[in-house]
């Protein structure tokens, strides 16, 4: 029998929204600014900043969109749908200011020293990423 959109609660829209997002912006367009040979590297970091910016305000507003599901979901979907709204909250709360403090001083041409704190981002993206998509991929029951 062919799977109904019907078959899918609110939830699983709102997290396959979500990952589309994070995975056209957060990683194909933050990848695809790097590699233009033409850009210099503080225009592509302000492009990145204002992306990020953008994409944020999005998430947040999927985040909100994603609490009605405590009430409207239930079982499975509904006990991990809170993570990928803690993910992201890490990710805006605690590393993104780092991560923005360090671009800043990149594009005020200042010597920063080396950094993991882009690779903590990623890791924590690509949690999220496959949470959502395990939420989004789960059946309404």
């Amino acid at each position: 029998m062919a799977k109904s959109i019907r078959n899918y609660g609110f939830a699983s829209r709102i997290a396959l929204i979500w990952v589309g997002i994070c995975v056209g912006g957060n990683l194909i367009a933050t990848m695809a600014k790097f590699q233009v040979a033409s850009l210099p590297l503080t225009s592509a970091l302000e492009v990145g900043r204002a992306t990020f910016h953008s994409i944020g305000i999005a998430e947040a507003i999927l985040c909100a969109a994603l609490i009605p599901s405590f009430f409207l979901d239930s079982g499975k979907r509904r006990a991990v749908a809170i993570i990928p709204i803690i993910i992201f909250a890490i990710q805006w709360l605690v590393v993104m200011p780092v991560i923005d403090a360090r671009t800043l001083a990149i594009i005020a041409r200042e010597p920063v020293s080396g950094s993991s704190i882009h690779l903590m981002y990623i890791a924590l993206e690509m949690a999220k990423i496959f949470l959502l998509l395990g939420i989004g991929l789960l059946k309404h029951e």
